[in-house]
């Protein structure tokens, strides 16, 4: 945990292990933040499309996010996953307004592949990654 840095800054932080990709955020998230984090981990070597994403919110706010920036997360979604086939994103937040943000974002996120869900706990979220099923790895 980075809890020694300032609450108005942002931080990301992206790993690959295992066939997942886990992301976490601290602070005020932007749209523009989280597209730039999605740069990232595309150009990562280690990055495969079709690989099923892990999203910690839990030390996040979205608060500064509208209903139009996330139509903008959603259009730039479809287009980076554009060919991935089947993959899985789990978001886990402990906040009421991120979990609503998240289940706004299965709506106008939603694309041919992806199933997303959003998770108040760790385990669960990660036990649901590891399912037998189209995208289990």
């Amino acid at each position: 945990r980075l809890s020694d840095q300032k609450p108005d800054s942002t931080h990301v932080k992206h790993t690959i292990s295992d066939g997942l990709v886990f992301m976490s955020y601290i602070g005020e998230v932007t749209v523009d933040r989280i597209i730039q984090s999605r740069t990232a981990i595309l150009a990562d070597p280690d990055f495969e499309p079709g690989m099923s994403f892990l999203v910690d919110l839990t030390e996040a706010s979205l608060a500064s996010v509208d209903s139009a920036e996330m139509r903008r997360l959603g259009a730039h979604g479809r287009k980076v996953t554009e060919g991935w086939g089947e993959h899985r994103t789990a978001v886990v937040t402990s906040r009421s307004l991120e979990f609503g943000m998240i289940r706004q974002y299965e709506v106008v996120g939603e694309r041919p592949g992806l199933t997303l869900r959003v998770f108040r706990d760790h385990d669960a979220a990660l036990s649901w990654l590891q399912e037998d099923g189209p995208t289990a790895g």
